[in-house]
């Protein structure tokens, strides 16, 4: 069991630093993103304006990155997967292409675990299966609305991903015999809404549908809807709690 354990929360641990790591990068990329955007005009704190409009600017190229915490079902149960993603925006819309990993939450897992160990007593069984799934996902988000305050989006996902099988005894709950591992290929579609309430923070909804186009040997049901609400935190909150807080300057250009 020590060492069952330990290989659960080596992997957990695995992923909790790639958390970490991720947030990090977010962090940089904010305030890569909004070196760009520097102007030497002071704005009200507040303020959604934006410059005028002109043909001839030119729209670089810029980071994007965001986590992704979805609930979604896994072989007919409520899971929550955790997730982030990195990638460019383009054009006066800034379309986003980013390439997204998946997993299943720690809470869903166990819960998951707990039920198929009851599900065996009951019936029982002398083993159990516990399940774990990650997947990578190419996503095209196709802004149709891009406003100071709002941004609606269509995302568009495509990737590949495995399924892992790990009969566990029900009354040791040691791992016995082999575990084995599936391959998909997750394809998603969805929409997506975001709501710029300051130039700070904001909120953002979506829900989309997920449908596993091949599989090798999946038994279980990974098909579903995913859906979130959560908030946003504009690259102008890190760049002002950089300046006025960190270092005290009584004024922020942007």
């Amino acid at each position: 069991m020590k060492q069952v354990f330990c290989k659960l929360s080596g992997a957990y641990f695995l992923k909790t630093v790639l958390v970490s790591v991720c947030v990090c990068l977010s962090l940089w990329t904010s305030a890569l993103a909004n070196a760009t955007i520097l102007r030497s005009q002071v704005f009200p704190l507040d303020s959604l304006m934006k410059e005028p409009h002109d043909s001839l600017v030119v729209h670089k190229i810029k980071p994007v990155f965001s986590l992704d915490f979805r609930n979604s079902t896994f072989d007919y149960q409520p899971v929550s997967i955790w997730g982030f993603n990195a990638g460019i925006a383009y054009g006066p819309k800034e379309h986003h292409v980013t390439l997204g990993y998946y997993w299943l939450g720690y809470f869903a897992e166990k819960r998951l675990s707990n039920l198929r160990k009851n599900e065996a007593i009951q019936a029982d069984a002398s083993y159990y299966n516990k399940n774990d799934f990650w997947f990578v996902s190419l996503i095209y988000w196709r802004n149709i609305l891009f406003s100071e305050r709002w941004i609606v989006s269509i995302p568009l996902e495509v990737g590949g991903g495995m399924v892992n099988v790990m009969p566990h005894d029900v009354k040791t709950d040691q791992t016995i015999g082999r575990s084995h591992r599936d391959f998909f290929v997750p394809a998603q579609a969805g929409v997506y809404g975001q709501w710029k309430a300051t130039r700070w923070i904001g909120l953002s909804a979506q829900v989309g549908y997920r449908y596993a186009v091949f599989h090798t040997d999946v038994k279980q049901h990974f098909t579903g809807i995913y859906y979130s609400v959560g908030a946003v935190a504009y690259p102008e909150l890190f760049h002002w709690v950089w300046n006025r807080v960190i270092h005290k300057k009584k004024k922020v250009y942007y």
